[in-house]
């Protein structure tokens, strides 16, 4: 273990308040109904990162194949049918397959945006399609549109807005956070600033690694975005989840309390959801895989696997939500594991945190703006690796083949009755 800095965060004064009750309320009738369809994707040997989106109500989801090469597969709406666009770019490999992330976004035209295949040293690796909800005409490789593409990109994260336009961050030079944005109407990307960084002046002569940004846009074009840190160089133990807000009609980043921070965003200026607890180190386990979305007044809600004590052997999952006036923390369950996914859906104000845990896919839900969770309801025995909303009371489960071999891959498409109130 590393010998941990003397020149670290100060104690951050930061109110949290953590709810342990994991049955906060009764049950909320969720009256939802399952459907199994079989997914033909497979993934290439120990990659397990796919990306799911929807258009007009059909399933996107990108993926590295067996061969390792970048794969979107759409399975249409109205049809049921499968089509698949295939070998459009190669990815990292057998050399290193856990960071083959792939970030996919649709414009507000059909075309579909997708990155994959970098750690650090790659440049931008960015395909568009060649027609709008369309895979069956192929993608262009069109990394070069991009500003800067030659740099070394690591952890992409894209978002759809409501107007069609696409905002889209990924870590640069393994210490900074750019936003680009791509105008739907000029039919370009913009780098529009450098919003983190892990080596500015203001962190005290200390470096830090911002981790997995996470983007998500209101009903107001606004974007939401989480990151987590790490104590020197790229490693697993991140801590200190954080928070901003992109506005566009300002071209300001704001805390969740609506002050303007002053760029670039460093450790110790950020504005932190999830603090590091008393007695844990950076060398300690923190912060896992997150998701986000937005309660009824467009406030943050946010996902993500936690170690309460530093332990690799004690996980939780955890929604933080700003209240108007603090950082709520509640804890759903201690039954997981780090690398555990968690997805979270708003619809028609209910909140949806889907989640893999021990048991399979579990699920709880929130009606009052994530301040009180159902008790756990589990969804179906297999592993989660996706959800998203494809119209409302609709939501669709990635679950994916857990071998290179296997093709038993499937969505659960899950429809709710009209909620309770």
């Amino acid at each position: 273990m590393r010998a941990q800095s003397r020149q670290l965060l100060p104690t951050l004064v930061l109110t949290i308040v953590l709810l342990t009750s994991f049955y906060a309320r009764p049950a909320y009738a969720t009256g939802f109904f399952s459907t199994q369809v079989p997914a033909p994707i497979r993934f290439g040997g120990a990659s397990t990162n796919a990306e799911m989106a929807t258009y007009q109500g059909s399933v996107y989801i990108a993926y590295a194949d067996e061969d390792f090469t970048l794969t979107v597969a759409r399975h249409d709406a109205r049809t049921g049918i499968w089509t698949k666009a295939t070998r459009i770019d190669q990815t990292l490999g057998q050399s290193d397959p856990s960071h083959n992330q792939m970030a996919l976004a649709i414009d507000g035209d059909g075309y579909i945006h997708v990155w994959y295949g970098m750690h650090n040293r790659q440049g931008m690796r960015y395909a568009r399609s060649n027609s709008p909800d369309n895979v069956l005409d192929g993608f262009t490789v069109r990394s070069k549109e991009f500003p800067n593409a030659n740099e070394s990109y690591t952890y992409p994260n894209a978002a759809s807005a409501p107007n069609g336009d696409i905002y889209f961050s990924i870590r640069n030079q393994g210490r900074r956070l750019p936003l680009f944005h791509w105008d739907n109407k000029q039919k370009q990307w913009q780098e529009l600033v450098v919003f983190v960084e892990g080596t500015a002046a203001k962190n005290d002569g200390q470096t830090y690694v911002p981790y997995l940004p996470w983007l998500y846009v209101d009903s107001a074009n606004n974007v939401h975005i989480k990151w987590d840190w790490a104590f020197g160089d790229a490693r697993s133990e991140r801590h200190n989840g954080s928070y901003a807000l992109y506005r566009p009609d300002t071209g300001r980043f704001y805390r969740a309390d609506g002050t303007e921070y002053a760029l670039p965003i460093t450790a110790l200026t950020a504005d932190v959801f999830q603090p590091m607890p008393e007695g844990v180190t950076w060398n300690d386990e923190g912060i896992a895989l997150s998701d986000m979305v937005v309660d009824a007044q467009n406030k943050p809600v946010i996902s993500y696997a936690f170690s309460p004590n530093g332990s690799a052997n004690l996980w939780e999952h955890r929604v933080a939500h700003w209240d108007g006036s603090q950082w709520n923390v509640i804890r759903l369950t201690d039954q997981t594991k780090k690398w555990n996914k968690d997805f979270l859906i708003a619809d028609q104000g209910v909140l949806y945190y889907y989640a893999r845990t021990n048991a399979g896919t579990e699920m709880w839900t929130s009606m009052d703006n994530a301040s009180t969770w159902s008790a756990a309801e589990l969804v179906y025995p297999r592993s989660l690796d996706g959800a998203v909303i494809t119209s409302p009371n609709s939501h669709v489960l990635l679950h994916l083949s857990g071998t290179e071999s296997a093709t038993d891959s499937e969505l659960s498409y899950l429809t709710f009755a009209e909620a309770n109130r």
